[in-house]
């Protein structure tokens, strides 16, 4: 069974198998998350932008830190385990395996190196998405869950990110995010508007968790 808690812009904490995983705590999320997080065993960082990047939370949630290059080398000097993700070099902590694959952020005056992430286990995957704007690289499945985020800006906006499921095939759940900030709040009720008819869309309030047994 996977247990997922959404938090502000793209974070959640992902559970499964006894095993918790933060991702991407960033500068929108608020201290009072991050200690409602509550022990984490991994934290993954998609890639180096504030809003998914905040060194002091990572810090206080005390996990091993896993992201690409340029997160990782933020951290040198740190004590703690760090370790650089790349789509050819899948994770797996107790019975869950975690992939990372490539997601394509778009046309950036500054390019990061952008990463998803795809969690499998007892015969279920969740994929979170990552600051994805345009298609390129398929990222598998089938999945039980899509993390997808819906905003518009240097992400999918609603008409895009229907676009994208339809384009992976993707039939079952689907939890919005990266739509608080500068991102249009009204977005994820539009998403939910055009993809609902034939997807089982769920906007989770802050802190609020989702079983998917």
């Amino acid at each position: 069974m996977f247990t997922i808690t959404k938090y502000e812009q793209s974070s959640f904490v992902v559970e499964a198998e006894g095993v918790r995983a933060a991702l991407d705590f960033g500068a929108l999320s608020i201290v009072e998350s991050v200690t409602d997080a509550g022990k984490v065993h991994i934290s993954l960082v998609s890639h180096i932008h504030p809003d998914h990047f905040h060194l002091d939370y990572l810090l206080e949630l005390g996990a091993p830190i896993y992201g690409p290059r340029q997160v990782v080398n933020e951290l040198h000097g740190l004590t703690g385990e760090h370790r650089i993700l790349t789509p050819s070099s899948p994770i797996q902590v107790s019975t869950l395996t975690i992939e990372p694959v490539l997601a394509d952020h778009g046309d950036l005056s500054t390019p990061v190196e952008n990463l998803g992430f795809v969690f499998s286990a007892a015969g279920r995957s969740v994929y979170f998405a990552g600051d994805i704007a345009r298609f390129s690289e398929h990222p598998g499945g089938p999945f039980d869950l899509v993390l997808l985020p819906v905003g518009g800006g240097k992400v999918f906006d609603p008409v895009q990110a229907v676009e994208f499921l339809d384009t992976i095939d993707h039939l079952g759940l689907v939890v919005p995010m990266h739509y608080h900030g500068r991102a249009d709040p009204k977005s994820a009720i539009e998403f939910m508007n055009l993809a609902g008819a034939h997807l089982d869309v769920r906007i989770l309030e802050v802190g609020e968790t989702l079983e998917l047994k």
